[in-house]
């Protein structure tokens, strides 16, 4: 029992620690930051533009597509 509160407590040191390494990080970092934020914001456009067909055929369609644009 001991053990799982240690392990418990531990955990909760580990989350607290990256929230605050992560806080940090964002103010050091505004511009890789951004840069993240924006590939987030585009690949979660791509997944949607992808899932928004409803029939296989067609996502594949729009994921060659998107390839197509990346490669040139």
């Amino acid at each position: 029992h001991a053990g799982r509160i240690h392990a418990g407590l531990t955990h909760a040191c580990v989350r607290a620690c990256l929230r605050a390494c992560a806080c940090a990080c964002r103010e050091a970092a505004p511009n890789v930051t951004a840069l993240i934020a924006l590939f987030n914001r585009i690949s979660n456009w791509v997944a949607s533009c992808i899932l928004q067909c409803p029939e296989i055929r067609a996502r594949k369609r729009v994921l060659a597509l998107f390839i197509s644009v990346l490669q040139h």
